[in-house]
């Protein structure tokens, strides 16, 4: 049934929040505090699930992070994802690729020159926006390699989550 799919019901959620306070007015010049309002709404909880989903995968599935290395060490799947090659010139291109998305993405691109006011708000996404990245990615690889611990290639990856 429909609400059996909890992604399609935050996503329908998330929509229906964008729609009501993010775009009463359809005037370009003005800025749109509503859609900011949701966009770091969205943000917050995500960042806010996503760490906590990394603290549980980290102290409370395994005794902490050096159980979960050791154990990790133990797994072949995990030692192979762990030794994966790649060139630098792969590795360079993919880091620009990605360093050229933060601003090419169509809500960054919005936020950042759209919805800029000041120099001020610039200044402090300056430091903000690198510490909400460190953030938001401080327990990837943790959740990835007990994903491959616990489930191995029985799911997706994209399921660890």
């Amino acid at each position: 049934p429909f609400v059996s799919d909890i992604s399609l019901v935050v996503a329908m959620l998330l929509a229906l929040f964008a729609v009501l306070f993010g775009t009463r007015h359809a005037d370009a010049t003005e800025h749109q505090d509503g859609l900011v309002l949701a966009v770091a709404v969205e943000t917050v909880v995500k960042l806010a699930a996503f760490l906590a989903i990394g603290l549980m995968v980290t102290f409370l599935i395994f005794g902490g992070p050096g159980d979960m290395f050791d154990k990790l060490a133990n797994n072949a799947q995990a030692r192979q994802a762990m030794g994966y090659g790649t060139s630098l010139a792969t590795w360079l291109v993919l880091t620009c690729l990605s360093g050229f998305a933060i601003l090419m993405l169509p809500r960054q691109f919005y936020v950042t020159i759209v919805e800029n006011r000041s120099e001020a708000e610039l200044r402090t996404a300056t430091w903000v926006f690198p510490l909400y990245l460190v953030a938001i990615n401080l327990f990837v690889l943790p959740i990835a390699f007990a994903g491959l611990a616990l489930v191995g290639d029985r799911t997706s990856s994209d399921l660890y989550v």
